[in-house]
């Protein structure tokens, strides 16, 4: 079969619609750079965006890849110890606006992220997900040496450090 074969029911040996379309999607959606095929243009191009466009732009220091340039001079402060977002309040500074605006929160008391169970509010979505745990007794971080579960990767890493290190 052609696959430049129109889709038509009547021409003999021609592909049908579903034919045509999975033909066509092999010819215009397959990544150049990796063996992914894509179902639409549109996945392909967020694909290539994604995995593939983010190298355009390295880090000098460690060659980790990013979108946008002002990603990498986000990213760049973590090698440089720059930290040119500060608190107010106190002498406290950080790398990122969304670092300043959660620091804000201890100052001002806001706790948007509230336990459905207990009520507990945290200033962070993560403490939240911690805190939920201890009503769910959920423990997904696992001791590969004696299997005791843990409910956050700290608390693993804290086991090891003093059971078997």
């Amino acid at each position: 079969m052609s696959l430049t074969a129109q889709s038509s029911s009547t021409a003999p040996g021609a592909a049908s619609d579903e034919e045509w379309f999975h033909l066509r999607n092999i010819c215009y959606n397959d990544c150049s750079q990796c063996s992914k095929t894509f179902t639409s243009r549109r996945c392909l191009l967020k694909h290539d965006n994604y995995h593939h466009k983010g190298l355009r732009h390295p880090c000098e220091h460690c060659g980790k890849g990013f979108f946008g340039k002002d990603a990498l001079v986000r990213h760049t402060l973590i090698h440089t110890g720059e930290r040119p977002f500060k608190c107010d309040d106190c002498e406290k500074s950080f790398r990122s606006a969304a670092e300043l605006k959660i620091h804000n929160r201890y100052h001002t008391g806001e706790r948007p992220y509230k336990c459905s169970v207990c009520e507990k509010a945290f200033v962070q979505s993560c403490f939240l997900t911690l805190h939920m745990r201890t009503h769910t007794g959920e423990r997904p971080y696992v001791c590969a040496t004696c299997a005791k579960g843990f409910s956050s990767l700290h608390g693993l890493k804290r086991h090891k450090k003093l059971v078997h290190a």
